[in-house]
């Protein structure tokens, strides 16, 4: 199943009510303990509707580009992502690291270990790739390293 994620910066005085009250229609909140004030089987497995994936307050979040990004919630626990990029390797890349690859605007190689199959026979691949980067060139980069803007744009 292919699933978008969608982050948002919404400044409210309380988030979790204006969940419930506004926008608990197109939520499926059945992640969410059965304790929590916003748990709400109504929409369990529904097409269309959006879930929480963390259920827990967003401390900080570091998107590098499309599919490489972490996300840090909680008391330390973080989700992160980066295409093309083993889970053992991934396993070893902190939230920290994110982070330092996109204020430096550097780069990091992982050596990766693989097995694959040429002329049905088998063989152990080692491969230094480059895993997490900010290195972006679908869009053009704005000078705080932030933003972007789509080539063509006006202001480019």
């Amino acid at each position: 199943m292919d699933t978008d994620s969608l982050y948002l910066h919404i400044h409210t005085n309380d988030v979790y009510f204006d969940l419930r009250e506004y926008f608990a229609h197109v939520l499926d909140l059945s992640n969410f303990p059965t304790d929590h004030f916003l748990f709400d089987d109504t929409n369990r497995g529904k097409l269309g509707t959006l879930k929480n994936e963390i259920c827990q307050p967003i401390r900080e979040f570091i998107g590098i580009k499309p599919k490489m990004y972490s996300v840090l919630y909680g008391e330390n626990e973080y989700k992160k992502a980066a295409k093309g990029v083993r889970s053992s390797t991934l396993a070893n890349i902190t939230h920290m690291t994110y982070k330092s690859v996109l204020m430096e605007e550097s780069k990091l190689r992982h050596m990766q270990y693989c097995i694959l199959s040429k002329k049905h026979t088998l063989e152990t691949v080692v491969q230094n790739k480059v895993s997490i980067t900010a290195y972006y060139d679908k869009k053009f980069v704005c000078e705080d390293g932030i933003h972007t803007l789509s080539y063509g744009h006006k202001d480019i």
